[in-house]
């Protein structure tokens, strides 16, 4: 998601009525001397600090959506499909930090599950195929939003847009597929 940002920060015609990019505060040299993709990177890295969105209080896909709310691409995600990206945040989260050990933060986060603190995470073929299609979803549903706001700005026809067609309709396959994982 950071590229897709600094992609978007990076060309003004994208970004000039988002409220908080505009209220950025930058160097102005070092912005008028950057490329697009600088220009991109130091208005992120200036929104993530302004936004405080790399602050504990927005973790994990919370701080995702919250970036993708400033840059005007929020939008309600499929419940369910929100919440296996919340689990395979914190999966990944204890992997990565608790040695697969499950904590108080990940049972607080994903109260579905039926794991006790402590407990080492044994994960199956299935739900690592069911976080890579929960991923695939999200990741379309950030390109319709993108076409959407493409279109609504006048930047790309309707032409262009007829994609969304075919994303949607992965999209329905992905929450017929969910069904089989629980």
């Amino acid at each position: 998601l950071d590229e897709l940002a600094i992609s978007l920060l990076g060309e003004p015609q994208l970004i000039k009525d988002c409220y908080n990019v505009q209220a950025i505060k930058v160097n102005a040299v070092k912005l008028m001397a950057a490329s697009a993709y600088e220009r991109g990177d130091l208005l992120l890295f200036e929104l993530n600090r302004d936004l405080k969105l790399s602050e504990s209080n927005k973790t994990g896909f919370g701080r995702r959506e919250a970036l993708l709310t400033e840059l005007e691409l929020g939008g309600q995600l499929d419940k369910e499909v929100r919440k296996v990206m919340i689990e395979f945040s914190e999966v990944r989260n204890a992997i990565v930090h608790n040695r697969g050990r499950v904590d108080k933060d990940f049972l607080k986060k994903c109260e579905w599950l039926t794991l006790e603190q402590g407990a080492k995470l044994s994960l199956r073929l299935d739900d690592i195929e069911r976080y890579t299609n929960a991923m695939e979803f999200f990741l379309v549903e950030i390109l319709i939003r993108v076409i959407t706001r493409l279109r609504a700005k006048g930047l790309i026809g309707d032409e262009e847009s007829k994609a969304i067609d075919k994303y949607r309709e992965f999209q329905q396959n992905f929450r017929a597929n969910l069904e089989k994982y629980k």
